[in-house]
């Protein structure tokens, strides 16, 4: 396990609606190998040593708000993560640009 490493931030981009699983359940929420696949990626962020992640979520999606929540107390410790909600469901480069907006008004400045 690599130390936490501050500098290091990361985005996670789970606000998609998986309509082409045909599914009403987030597809971020769905379980592998018992964990929802959100928190493998999670996991692998601050495994790498991560110290600051931030998930854009969208707002309408309760259960993948629960499950950031959850894993965030889990790993309170060593990477602080937090939701970035995408208002509006403009596409995968909106989503990213709710992320990058985010970290900025956290003060992370470009090529950190």
């Amino acid at each position: 396990m690599q130390s936490k490493k501050q500098d290091v931030v990361g985005i996670i981009l789970a606000a998609g609606q998986g309509k082409r699983m045909k599914t009403s359940r987030p597809k971020v929420a769905h379980s592998l190998l018992g964990r929802p696949l959100i928190e493998w990626s999670m996991m692998h962020f601050v495994e790498a040593g991560v110290g600051d992640l931030s998930v854009v979520v969208s707002p309408s999606q309760p259960e993948v708000h629960a499950i950031v929540d959850n894993f965030a107390q889990k790993v309170a410790s060593r990477c602080r993560v937090r939701h970035v909600f995408q208002d509006v469901a403009l596409g995968t480069g909106h989503a990213a640009m709710c992320g990058v907006r985010s970290l900025e008004s956290q003060g992370v400045r470009a090529g950190t």
